[in-house]
């Protein structure tokens, strides 16, 4: 890790010769340096300026880490970022010209004043996925990112050998450098940045705003970017995506030609990793993973087809269901075919009101019907959607009715051999989402972060043509058998990439065709930290692991079966400290003191195992929780509607 920073270091510290590709200006990523002016001149004044800055700044300016997040932007160091040590990350900040600061999820080091001004008894050696940005317009200190840590950096300017796009108001130049600061320095100083003369060292132009994604290299003239002015005058262009998605649309011919242009960049593992190895390269730094061959032995890869299941239990036990009649041509749902009680309750009257009445009825979420039902509303070109909680027996408070419980599923499949065991199990006997997935082709998930903490494997069984159902178009009738993931970077609030209801048309939440058409193209240029989406198709017996903290949505391309169950694992550990230091309930369900009781099985037996480091990791992050106040009514009634469920 040392030698890693050193190179870094030396390798920002060395002038490098200009090339054709780093001339041109791109707004995801600044090059560090530019070849100077080869004067003895030019060189004199720019080590000069820069040993005054450094002087400066270090003689008067007193940051540190502090606890919280610094919100993901275009503005990010990407060549910066990577796993450090706090203090190796806080260095390397430093020598960048351009680093304005740095977050992380994880705890602040032991020399690091916290909110109250209390010493944090953090481990400094631990590393962490560090963020590197060139600019903190603020960071969020809120109790829901008491997890997180932020550094700001002790320089007031960064450089830049070029300029930038913004308003320049006329001024009288000082004489030199060396009275920069009393003309641009603080929020309120009404000055973004100063540039001046490469050559000299003589002030040219001072700007009361600027945008930071208009750079432009240049050898006469050196920007110096005020790395405290406020953020009302930063401006970077970005346009707001358009969140309005179009009607559905029930082709398939794009769903096939989206198969031969997708850049699948996910890696592929064989299900033969050892359960170690899979934790230290993809659970612990909480990296998404496809494993192959995990399914080859299961009795389900043989038995598995959406016509088995639904005929498998007769009448006497349901599947939670969503139906939709979008495109087509039916308008009227039968009350009997959906099987609707006679004594229904005042909330389920409200609920299918319409259809009662005998009005046009499109769609209905989270229906409890038999196999048989659901056979047959496909039959009438209906789409359907099963995503069916089993419910797990060995559970002492299992609130799934039996009439919904499918226990003999369980011995037709295996939880995957390098996947961590659920760390609920002691607790509660399991998270109790363990699901079968039924879905007809077009149907998917809408973007969402999995609940409770859990990090996921889905496995997919199989997959055919359902030949009941024409084709509206004219194409092949081969079968695909695929899903089509989209797994977003670790930590990203997914709810503002949702479609607008507001202003979607006729929009149908069983479908996710709109949403891959219309908000994919420009979910694939923006970035988040420097990161941006992962697309991967998923296959028949291919097993898909997303850790704690990612969202995703998923588009099935065909019809298909999969498996899937959620778990916790030593990854979310700080997401729980936080849940167990607030008493927040982790669970969506009902478990009175949930979070108390997974603690002190973590903290007394089960991670026993695990190396000590881990759960001092823990109890140190429930001491930095415990500095930040919690959060109000108001907010935990906002974070209570985030259900993805």
């Amino acid at each position: 890790m040392q030698e890693d920073v050193a190179r870094k270091l030396m390798t920002f510290k060395k002038k490098k010769e200009p090339t054709e590709e780093n001339r041109f200006h791109t707004s995801t990523h600044l090059r560090p340096t530019m070849k100077g002016i080869n004067t003895t001149r030019h060189r004199t004044y720019k080590y000069v300026l820069a040993l005054w800055l450094f002087v400066y700044t270090f003689s008067t300016v007193k940051c540190d880490f502090i606890v919280g997040k610094i919100p993901p932007s275009d503005l990010s160091l990407d060549e910066l970022n990577g796993f450090y040590r706090p203090s190796e990350a806080a260095l390397l900040c430093e020598e960048h010209k351009q680093c304005a600061g740095l977050t992380y999820r994880g705890l602040v080091p032991t020399d690091a004043i916290t909110k109250d001004n209390s010493n944090s008894t953090a481990d400094t050696e631990r590393t962490y996925r560090m963020y590197f940005v060139r600019y903190v317009p603020l960071v969020e200190d809120e109790a829901f990112y008491s997890n997180w840590a932020s550094y700001i950096s002790k320089k007031r300017f960064a450089e830049y050998d070029g300029v930038f796009a913004g308003t320049v108001v006329p001024f009288r130049l000082p004489e030199s450098m060396g009275n920069v600061s009393t003309h641009c320095w603080g929020e309120d100083a009404g000055c973004a940045a100063v540039t001046v003369d490469a050559a000299t060292g003589r002030l040219k132009e001072r700007m009361t705003e600027i945008n930071l994604n208009s750079f432009v290299p240049s050898e006469d003239r050196i920007t110096y970017f005020n790395l405290r002015v406020h953020h009302d005058y930063v401006r970077r262009n970005v346009p707001p995506l358009d969140m309005c998605c179009p009607a559905h649309s029930t082709g398939r011919k794009n769903l096939r030609f989206w198969i031969d242009k997708i850049n699948d960049t996910l890696p592929r593992v064989s299900c033969d990793i050892e359960p170690e190895e899979f934790l230290r390269r993809f659970v612990l730094p909480r990296e998404p993973v496809m494993l192959t061959g995990c399914t080859d032995n299961w009795p389900a890869a043989t038995k598995w087809t959406m016509e088995s299941l639904l005929s498998r239990y007769g009448d006497n036990v349901t599947w939670k269901s969503d139906i939709s009649f979008t495109g087509t041509e039916t308008s009227d749902i039968a009350p009997d075919l959906l099987s609707l009680p006679d004594d229904l309750t005042e909330e389920e009257a409200l609920e299918f009101a319409d259809i009662l009445m005998n009005k046009p009825v499109k769609s209905f979420d989270d229906l409890q019907l038999p196999g048989s039902r659901l056979s047959e509303l496909m039959s009438l070109n209906a789409s359907v959607r099963i995503f069916d909680r089993l419910g797990n027996p060995p559970r002492r408070d299992n609130d799934i009715p039996k009439t919904q419980q499918k226990p003999d599923l369980y011995a037709d499949w295996e939880w995957p051999r390098p996947v961590p065991k659920d760390l609920y199990i002691p607790a509660f006997g399991g998270s109790d989402y363990q699901w079968v997935i039924m879905s007809q082709p077009q149907t998917g998930t809408h973007v969402h972060s999995d609940p409770d903490l859990t990090d996921a494997w889905n496995a997919l069984i199989t997959g055919h043509k359902v030949q009941s159902v024409p084709l509206r178009l004219t194409e092949q009738t081969l079968p695909i058998f695929f899903q089509y993931w989209i797994i977003f970077p670790r930590d990203v609030d997914v709810s503002s990439y949702e479609c607008d209801l507001e202003c979607s048309e006729n929009f149908d939440g069983l479908y996710t065709v709109s949403w891959y058409t219309h908000v994919v193209p420009q979910l694939r240029r923006e970035s988040w930290y420097g990161e941006r989406i992962v697309e991967t198709v998923q296959k028949p017996g291919e097993t898909i692991y997303v850790p704690q903290g990612q969202g995703h949505a998923v588009l099935n391309l065909d019809e298909n079966v999969s498996v899937t169950e959620n778990f916790l694992s030593v990854s979310a550990l700080d997401e729980l400290a936080k849940f167990y230091a607030y008493g927040w309930n982790p669970f969506h369900y009902n478990t009175e003191e949930a979070a108390t009781r997974v603690w002190r099985n973590l903290m007394v037996r089960d991670l026993k195992h695990q190396p000590a480091e881990l759960r001092k990791f823990a109890r140190d992050m429930v001491k930095q929780v415990k500095t930040v106040l919690p959060p109000t009514e108001e907010q935990m009634a906002e974070m209570s509607r985030s259900d993805p469920y």
